[in-house]
């Protein structure tokens, strides 16, 4: 049985809400190298922003839906582009 996206993400959400026991934050090991949240751009694409800790670099993805393909779009260096304020 194939679900389509949304079936997916509402089975997901639902099975977070109430299986998953909350996660809190904490910077241990590699694992605290790295943050990562997912978005969407303009409605369009969704997006995955990877925020490396120890570099202060900003990648960015987007989520080719039709061709079901992941595409790194760039890079910001946030140390750099936050220097002067």
């Amino acid at each position: 049985m194939r679900l389509s996206g949304a079936a997916l993400r509402t089975v997901l959400a639902t099975a977070t809400a109430f299986l998953v026991t909350p996660a809190f934050a904490q910077a241990t090991g590699l694992s605290g190298n790295y943050l990562a949240v997912s978005g969407s751009i303009q409605s369009n694409f969704d997006a995955l922003y990877v925020l490396d800790m120890q570099t202060k670099f900003l990648h960015g993805f987007i989520w080719h839906r039709g061709r079901r393909e992941l595409e790194y779009v760039g890079n910001r260096q946030l140390e750099r582009d936050f220097r002067n304020n």
